[in-house]
This record gives structure tokens, C-alpha cells and sequence, in this order.
């Protein structure tokens, strides 16, 4: 049987909506992007491309929401983009129920192919860092050693398991004392059966 040559051979692109890929896609990720730009075009002259800046849905920890709310971009939209070098840019989304809570994404982005709308975007990084919220119970509980942990975290948040080993590690050992103390107390409040002797 014939081998096929590498010009038969094409690997199938996976592409990811622009909206998934800026709330789920942690930082340092260069992803295809299926509807990253705005494709334009003028009688007699080539295409323009504007990075497509569609509402999205994310978490917003402001008391007045604490849940999921759409967020709309306030700075950045209408970026124009490029087919041969990669634009480097800010963008930045507000929560619409509440107005107070930002979130501002660093990308560098550009289009694939002449004429279409999907591209390739590389995430930097956002403010406020990616990853799920921390409950503030949580945080309460961690105390003076919240820096250490939220710095474990983000570690864990970018693949980096060792790292955030490290990290929780510290917080135990700093408060292990206080965490067995505290172990302690509680047993004491426990009442248990006397234990019966078997004869």
C-alpha cells in the first residue's frame, strides 16, 4: 500500500470561539480562533479586519451580583488586525449589571487568511488573574498567609503544579499549629460513648 505524501496528509484544525477563549483559556495560550475578526471590505481596495468584540459571560464578585453576568467591551473594540504580523493589544470588558467591575485581557492577535474571519489569538494574560474566584470564607479561614496562597493559585491556575505545591505547602506548615490547636478544641467538644470492656 502507498504511503500518502504530507500534501494528502492535513491535519484538522480545532478552532475556539472568541468568547470561549477569552474567559476559559488560561495565559501564555496561543489558540486558532473561528470568529476573531469583523471582515470588511471598500470598492476597489483590499480587506480590513476589526477584532470582533461580541458580550461574553463571566463571573462578576461584586456584592451587588457575586454570579455569572454578561460583560461588554468598554476599550479596545474595533482594534484593526492584520494577515501578515501579529497585533499587540488591550482589551477590556465591564460587567453590564453592576458597571463596576473590570476585566482587561493582553492579546496579540492577527487573521489567518485573506477574506475570512478566523485568526490566531495569544493570551499574555488578564486583570484580574485567570482562574476561578475564591470563596471569601476560604480566604477568611487562610488569614495571614493569603498572599502565599493566592500566589498558589495562580501557579495551579497556569499548569504549574509543583509550583503551587510549594506554595500550599508554606501555608500549612505556617499554620499547622493553629490548625492542630484548633483540632484539639473541637474534639474536646465532642462527646463520645464510654467504651465497653469486653469480658
Amino acid at each position: 500500500m502507498p504511503d500518502k505524501s504530507a500534501d494528502e496528509v492535513k491535519e484538522e484544525i480545532e478552532y475556539q470561539s472568541i468568547a470561549d477563549f477569552l474567559k476559559s483559556a488560561p495565559p501564555n495560550q496561543l489558540i486558532n480562533i473561528s470568529d476573531l475578526a469583523e471582515v470588511g471590505k471598500y470598492p476597489n481596495s483590499p480587506y480590513f479586519y476589526k477584532m470582533r468584540t461580541l458580550e461574553i459571560q463571566m463571573q462578576c464578585d461584586h456584592e451587588q451580583c457575586n454570579g455569572t453576568r454578561f460583560f461588554r467591551c468598554v476599550a479596545g473594540s474595533g482594534t484593526a488586525l492584520e494577515t501578515k504580523d501579529y497585533e499587540f493589544f488591550y482589551i477590556t470588558y465591564r460587567c453590564s449589571n453592576c458597571q463596576r467591575v473590570d476585566k482587561t485581557f493582553s492579546l496579540a492577535a492577527k487573521v489567518k487568511k485573506t477574506g475570512k474571519p478566523q485568526g490566531e489569538c495569544y493570551k499574555f494574560g488578564e486583570l484580574p488573574p485567570y482562574g476561578p474566584p475564591v470563596s471569601p470564607k476560604l480566604i477568611k479561614l487562610i488569614g495571614p498567609d493569603r498572599d502565599e496562597f493566592l500566589k498558589g493559585r495562580r501557579c495551579e491556575n497556569q499548569g504549574l503544579g509543583v509550583g503551587a505545591f510549594i506554595y500550599y505547602r508554606r501555608v500549612v506548615e505556617n499554620q499547622k499549629i493553629e490548625y492542630l490547636a484548633k483540632l484539639s478544641k473541637s474534639q474536646k467538644k465532642l462527646v463520645f460513648p464510654p467504651i465497653k470492656s469486653r469480658s
